[in-house]
């Protein structure tokens, strides 16, 4: 069955690594059935990620639906899923809290691929579901992920300083990070979802982006001196050029003080 692939695939891991494996260092998965987009997988897969960081393994997760109210990332760690295959869907829409969720006092490297997050419809509940929720410092790479159904898409709430790499990307909803951040996007759609919105904090560069018609670039929080670069970009299918921003074929929000840059 998948979880039993999975740890399968952590002892060969780790065999490699040590050539000392035992059957204590998996967890018991035979009895366990293949995700089926029902059952609650939230402890397993938690399981799965917490025994990866500890023995500083990449964790692979197979192709299926696997459902969580909430995992949490306490340290480094790699996941790595099928080509959007793997999808990891909340089991509650209608909630406040977070589909992955960073957390941990400390500065920390961690990176998603390859990766679905479906809201279940969470981006029409009355709360604010995030799909990743970033609260420590450290450098995150997300490549080749989905978000879907989330009225938050990536964001950060800690003063500790954040290296965001995005690339390969889709985005529906909101995407916002703090003054702290250091961010880029490459090649990422940003989509229209419950909210459409991109709240940069500090300079950012997108390059090879695009925009759904409706999409709005919030300026509010870009003070004098920071910039926002947009390389090769489009909005609704037309490239950004300073023109587009000026006649407001771009959807923007915000008196802006900084700079654009092309």
């Amino acid at each position: 069955n998948a979880f039993l692939q999975l740890f399968e695939i952590i002892k060969a891991h780790q065999a490699k690594e040590d050539d000392e494996t035992t059957d204590d260092d998996t967890t018991d998965d035979k009895d366990q059935e293949e995700p089926d987009d029902t059952t609650d997988d939230t402890t397993r897969l938690q399981t799965a990620i917490n025994y990866c960081s500890s023995k500083k393994l990449d964790c692979y997760i197979p192709s299926g639906t696997y459902r969580v109210s909430k995992v949490s990332i306490t340290n480094s760690v790699n996941i790595i899923g099928e080509n959007n295959n793997t999808i990891i869907k909340s089991t509650d829409a209608n909630t406040e809290d977070s589909i992955i969720y960073i957390e941990n006092n400390g500065l920390y490297n961690s990176s998603i691929k390859n990766i679905t997050i479906d809201g279940n419809n969470g981006a029409c509940g009355d709360k604010g579901l995030r799909a990743i929720f970033i609260t420590t410092g450290g450098t995150y790479s997300f490549d080749n992920i989905k978000t879907e159904d989330v009225t938050y898409s990536i964001n950060t709430g800690t003063t500790e300083a954040v290296t965001l790499n995005v690339e390969d990307t889709t985005l529906e909803g909101w995407s916002s990070y703090g003054d702290t951040t250091t961010a880029s996007f490459k090649n990422v759609k940003f989509e229209c979802g419950k909210y459409a919105n991109l709240k940069a904090y500090t300079s950012t560069v997108l390059e090879g982006c695009s925009f759904e018609a409706g999409f709005m670039i919030d300026f509010e929080e870009i003070e004098a001196g920071e910039t926002l670069t947009f390389k090769n970009c489009t909005y609704n299918g037309q490239p950004m050029t300073e023109e587009s921003f000026i006649n407001g074929t771009v959807k923007i929000d915000g008196d802006f003080t900084g700079k654009i840059a092309f």
